[in-house]
This record gives structure tokens, sequence and C-alpha cells, in this order.
């Protein structure tokens, strides 16, 4: 299957048992900072719960969820400029460019609808994760990172 039919659209608490049969996948939860077995009820929650304060997009192919990102936003003035980005792709869906289009949505949001001017994503270090996040998405490492097991990426938004 193809990516051209993907659309992106804001998430809903109805959405939780598609997001929690994505992370049923131990290649999709070992590439987040999530723990495994998370239950239906887990998702309904974070879906449903802070709307005006993070931003989950998720992407979908023929009806199914196929990948997931948001965008958290900080209350407290010295950092209401920033935003805290993840992302997650289905298992099925990983490595056929869902997740760039899921990113490249959610940046669009950030900048020209949240007025935010940077994105952090952090990443576990010295894994595949983080060589896809480095090379697909052109970002670069925030510090040398190399004797920590997360490393952070900060993305300034330039307009």
């Amino acid at each position: 299957m193809s990516i051209e039919s993907l659309t992106i659209r804001r998430a809903e608490p109805d959405d939780c048992d598609a997001v929690y049969e994505m992370f049923t996948a131990s290649s999709v939860y070992t590439g987040t900072l999530q723990l495994p077995y998370p239950s239906r009820e887990y998702w309904r929650r974070r879906l449903s719960e802070n709307t005006d304060s993070v931003y989950y997009l998720v992407g979908i192919i023929e009806g199914n969820i196929v990948g997931m990102a948001h965008v958290a936003t900080f209350n407290r003035p010295r950092r209401s400029h920033a935003g805290a980005i993840g992302i997650s792709v289905h298992a099925d869906w990983q490595g056929k460019g869902v997740g760039k289009e899921l990113m490249r949505a959610i940046v669009n949001l950030a900048d020209n609808w949240l007025n935010l001017t940077r994105l952090e994503l952090e990443v576990y270090a010295a894994t595949r994760w983080q060589s896809v996040c480095m090379n697909v998405l052109d970002l670069k490492l925030k510090e040398d990172c190399d004797n920590m097991p997360t490393a952070t990426a900060n993305l300034l938004i330039q307009s």
C-alpha cells in the first residue's frame, strides 16, 4: 500500500482502540519513551485530557490509524515559545514515509497555528530511531549525548 491516500486529522478519544493496538507492537513502543502494555483506558485518557495544551494528530490510510504525532505546549512564561513533540508509526507502516508526513504536519501546526519557535524531540541515543530522526528528518542534536540514554533534538522553526 502507498501513503498517497494518507490523511491527517486531530485525534479523538474514540481513537484509543486503534492507538492501543498500534502500541502493542514492540517496534512501536521501543522507539518512544512509552512503557509497554498500556491499557485502552490509558490511551482514552491521554487523547481526551489536556486538549488545550497537547495536540495529537493521527495519520489515516483506508480508515486505519497508521501513525500518531503530538506537540505538548508549556504554560510557564519562559517556555511558552517551546513545545515537546513525539511521534510513532504503526509497525506495518514504518519506513514508508508516514512519520515524515506526520512530522511535517506537527511542525506546520506548531509554526503556523501555535506560534511556537522551538520544538523538542527526545529520542534514545545510539539507536536506529536516533538515526532515523537525525538523518531522515535532518535534525541536529543539542549537544554530544554519547553517554546519555536519551538525547534531545531541538528544532528551531525558521519561517
